[in-house]
């Protein structure tokens, strides 16, 4: 069975507990999903937006695998999730206040 979400940046093995995933200054990491990283991704890009190509390049920089096809599949479920909204070309957050209360999607 495939392993759900991924652990950004990955870790050495170390002689831990396997229940405590630290990343060494205390703080306990969570596995990251794809999902989650593009959305965290175009949070940080608020401002000057993300092209599908930034995104893929974001993934590539973190080392984590997907092809291009999946870029655009999960540009598509964001923006159906209203996560994320298409502007001039480029992916934009969505703002939490609006994503609560709208069910419609922008273009």
């Amino acid at each position: 069975m495939r392993e759900e979400g991924l652990t950004v940046p990955p870790k050495l093995e170390s002689s831990e507990p396997a229940s405590e995933n630290t990343n060494g200054d205390g703080a306990i990491e969570v596995p990251l999903t794809k999902a989650e990283f593009a959305r965290r991704f175009i949070r940080s890009r608020a401002e000057s937006g993300a092209t599908p190509a930034d995104i893929f390049e974001g993934f590539q920089k973190a080392g984590i695998p997907v092809k291009k096809p999946y870029i655009y599949a999960l540009v598509q479920r964001l923006q159906s999730q209203t996560a994320i909204r298409l502007k001039r070309g480029k992916w934009y957050p969505v703002p939490e206040s609006e994503r609560s209360g709208s069910s419609e999607t922008v273009n």
